[in-house]
C-alpha cells in the first residue's frame, strides 16, 4: 500500500484536525486492510506490494523466519529494565483504541513518504546533516527532544479511551519504555548522530536495519507486542519528520501543512531552544564541476525503485554527498559518511578525480588535511585523474602553496609527469605559471629542475623559466642544480 502525498494535499482541510481525521474512504479501506494482514503474513502468501512509494515495513512476527528478530530479553532482565511496570504497560495497551492505532499507521505512512521524498531531493540531506552537527548545540537538542516527548505524550493520551482509569504518569512510563532512547541516548553528546542515523535507515535499502530500528522494544510482552510496535513506529517516524520540519522552519523553507500535531500542554517552545540557522545554509551554492563516475546527478525519485535499484541509488547518493561535502567544506558531514561506511574514502568521480583532488581544487584545506592524516586507510595522494594530473599538479597550477605543502608532507611525488600534457611535472607547471612559493616547496621536496618535458622531451624547468622571463624562479632553479665545472650552467651560458 502507498498513500499519495498528493492526495493528502488535495484532501479536505478537516484532515488537519488531529482528534477527528476524515480520511478519504479509499484510504481508510487500505489502512484497515493492511492493519488486519500485517501480523498474519507469511513469505508464502505475502501479497506483492506496489513499489511506487516507500511503505511501512511488515510488523515482525516470531513465526516469520525472514523478519528481523525481536530482542531476546529474559523475563527477569525485562522486569529489571522496565522497572517493574509491566502491569502499567498492560493497562495502557488495553485502553489504547483501535482507531488510535489506525490513525498512527496512516499518519506514519504519510510522514514516511514525505521524509523519503525530501531526503533524496537535491542537497537537502547534506545541508540538514551539516546543520544538525555544527549548529544545533547539545542543550538545544535536549530541549527539542523533551518537547517532542511531551507532544508524543499528548498523542498517546488522545488515543486512550476517555473512560479508562490511567494516569498521565502511567502513559509516560509506557512511552519511555517504547521510546527507550529518550533521554539517555537522544540527549547525549556522544550520540548526537542518533537521529540522523534513524532517518538514514528509514530511507535506505537495508530492510533488516529498517525492521530492527522499528522493532527494538525493551521488555515487551507477547500480547502487547503489536500495540507497542505500532506505538514505536509512530514515535520514531514522528521524531524524524518533526526534526526535518523544525529545520525547514529555521532555514525559511515553506512547510507542507499536510500534517498537524496537537499543541503541547506545556506551552510553546522555549525561546532559547531554537538556534539561528547557519549563514552557510542560505548562501549561494557554487556550481560543482565534479560529476560522479556512475551518475552525473542525484537520481529522480518519482517512483519507488526495487531493492537492488534502491541500494545502487543510495550508494550513488552517498558518493555525491561526499563530493559535495568536500566542495562546501562540510568536514563533519564527511566524517559522518566515513564513520557509517556510507562511502569509500578512495572513491573517484566520473573523470577519475579523488576526494583529495576535489579538496585541492576547491581549496578546502581542513578537509584535505583530514583526508591525508585522519582517514585510515589513507587515500592515494598520488592518484592520477583521467586527464593525467595528480592533486599536486592541480595545486601548483593554481598557485595554492598551502595545499602544495600539505600534499608534499603527505608523500606526494614531485616527479610524476603527465603524459597528456607533454610529460609536464608539477615543477614545470609551477614554473610556467610563475608560482614562486610552489617552486620553493617543490625544490625543497627534491624536485629536479633538469627533468624535461615536451615532444621530444627537451624542455627543462630552467628552459621554461628562461623563455618566460621568470627571473626569480630561474635563479632558484639554477641554485638547486649541482653543476660540474664544465657545464653550461657553470659557464653562465644559460643566461
Amino acid at each position: 500500500m502507498a498513500l499519495s502525498t498528493l492526495r493528502l494535499r488535495q484532501a479536505d482541510p478537516s484532515l488537519r484536525q488531529h482528534r477527528e481525521p476524515l480520511p478519504a474512504p479509499q484510504d481508510l479501506n487500505e489502512v484497515i486492510k493492511l492493519g488486519r494482514t500485517l501480523s498474519k503474513l507469511r513469505d508464502v502468501n505475502r501479497p506483492a506490494l506496489p513499489t511506487i512509494k516507500h511503505v511501512l515495513p511488515d510488523i515482525p512476527h516470531s513465526s516469520n523466519p525472514y523478519s528481523a528478530p525481536l530482542p531476546d530479553i529474559e523475563a527477569d532482565e525485562a522486569e529489571e529494565e522496565d522497572g517493574g511496570c509491566s502491569a502499567d504497560v498492560d493497562l495502557v495497551c488495553s485502553v489504547i483504541s483501535d482507531e488510535g492505532l489506525k490513525g498512527w499507521l496512516k499518519r506514519s505512512q504519510i510522514m514516511l513518504n514525505i521524509i523519503y521524498q525530501w531526503w533524496w531531493e537535491g542537497e537537502n540531506s547534506l545541508d540538514f546533516l551539516n546543520w544538525w552537527m555544527t549548529v544545533v548545540t547539545q542543550d538545544t537538542r535536549s530541549d527539542w527532544f523533551k518537547l517532542e516527548c511531551g507532544i508524543l505524550l499528548e498523542e498517546v493520551t488522545s488515543s486512550v479511551d476517555e473512560s479508562a482509569a490511567v494516569t498521565e504518569g502511567q502513559i509516560m512510563e509506557y512511552l519511555l519504555l517504547v521510546l527507550h532512547e529518550h533521554p539517555k541516548v537522544f540527549c547525549s553528546e556522544s550520540e548526537k548522530c542518533k537521529l540522523p542515523d534513524m532517518i538514514e535507515i528509514l530511507v535506505s535499502s537495508d530492510r533488516r536495519s529498517y525492521l530492527k530500528l522499528l522493532s527494538d522494544l525493551k521488555g515487551q510482552s507477547g500480547k502487547n507486542q503489536e500495540i507497542m510496535l505500532s506505538t514505536r513506529t509512530f514515535c520514531i517516524i514522528s521524531l524524524c519528520y518533526n526534526v526535518i520540519s523544525f529545520y525547514k522552519t529555521l532555514v525559511g523553507e515553506k512547510i507542507e501543512q499536510s500534517l498537524s500535531r496537537p499543541v503541547s500542554r506545556a506551552g510553546s517552545r522555549p525561546s532559547g531552544s531554537r538556534p539561528a540557522p547557519s549563514a552557510g545554509t542560505q548562501r549561494s551554492r557554487p556550481v560543482s564541476k565534479m560529476s560522479i563516475r556512475s551518475s552525473p546527478q542525484t537520481p529522480s525519485i518519482d517512483s519507488r525503485p526495487s531493492t537492488a535499484q534502491n541500494a545502487s541509488r543510495v550508494e550513488m547518493h552517498n558518493i555525491i554527498r561526499a563530493f559535495q561535502a568536500v566542495q562546501l567544506g562540510f568536514l563533519e558531514v564527511l566524517e559522518y559518511l566515513f564513520s557509517k561506511d556510507a562511502v569509500n574514502p578512495g572513491v573517484r568521480d566520473e573523470q577519475g578525480r579523488s576526494l583529495i583532488f576535489a579538496a585541492t581544487v576547491y581549496k578546502q584545506h581542513a578537509i584535505l588535511n583530514y583526508l591525508l592524516t585522519d582517514v585510515h586507510p589513507c587515500p592515494d595522494v598520488n592518484q592520477i585523474a583521467d586527464n593525467g594530473n595528480t592533486p599536486l599538479h592541480a595545486a601548483v597550477s593554481t598557485g595554492n602553496s598551502l595545499a602544495t605543502n600539505i600534499l608534499l608532507k603527505a608523500g606526494a611525488d614531485p616527479h610524476v609527469f603527465n603524459p597528456d600534457s607533454n610529460g609536464a611535472t608539477p615543477l614545470h607547471l609551477a614554473t610556467l605559471h610563475d608560482h614562486l612559493d610552489c617552486v620553493i616547496l617543490l625544490l625543497g621536496a627534491g624536485a629536479d629542475p633538469m627533468n624535461r618535458m615536451g615532444l621530444p622531451a627537451d624542455t627543462s624547468s630552467i628552459d621554461l623559466a628562461r623563455s618566460m622571463d621568470h627571473s626569480d624562479i630561474l635563479k632558484l632553479l639554477i641554485g638547486a642544480v649541482p653543476v660540474r665545472p664544465d657545464s653550461k650552467l657553470y659557464m653562465g651560458e644559460v643566461w
